[in-house]
């Protein structure tokens, strides 16, 4: 699928009317990742998608993210377009693997299949979309 598609489900299965005036978390499992797309390749399809971004952006995953921000806000769409990418910082949070419980930023990598480490180009731009996400979820 595409990011768009996965940004659509991702969407649609936090912020829907069950969830009217409820707090909202983004807990992104595999498993919730797999039956989103009715089979057991969820989690690669979405890592997939992540890779590739939206089309029409460049950059690294947190400057697509913050590109797609602007973007939305000049066309006033009504989901926020970079939802798939916070989801993906919320599922590398609860990655497992043999790493120290506060080391973040190698699950994150190990889920892109990258051998690079530390902080990703742009990370400090994703507070904004977060505080962006939690404006719009009360909006």
């Amino acid at each position: 699928m595409s990011y768009e598609i996965w940004n659509e489900r991702l969407a649609s299965s936090f912020f829907n009317p069950a969830h009217a005036g409820k707090r909202v978390y983004l807990h992104v499992t595999p498993e919730k990742l797999n039956a989103l797309v009715g089979n057991e390749h969820g989690l690669a399809d979405f890592i997939a998608a992540i890779k590739v971004g939206p089309a029409g952006f460049s950059g690294t995953i947190c400057e697509k993210a913050f590109a797609m921000r602007r973007a939305w806000r000049d066309r006033q769409v009504s989901l926020p377009p970079y939802l798939a990418s916070l989801c993906f910082f919320a599922l590398a949070a609860d990655h497992e693997g043999d790493w120290p419980a506060n080391a973040y930023y190698p699950r994150l990598w190990h889920l892109l299949g990258d051998p690079d480490y530390g902080m990703p180009h742009g990370f400090e731009l994703m507070r904004e979309l977060w505080r962006d996400l939690d404006t719009w979820s009360v909006v």
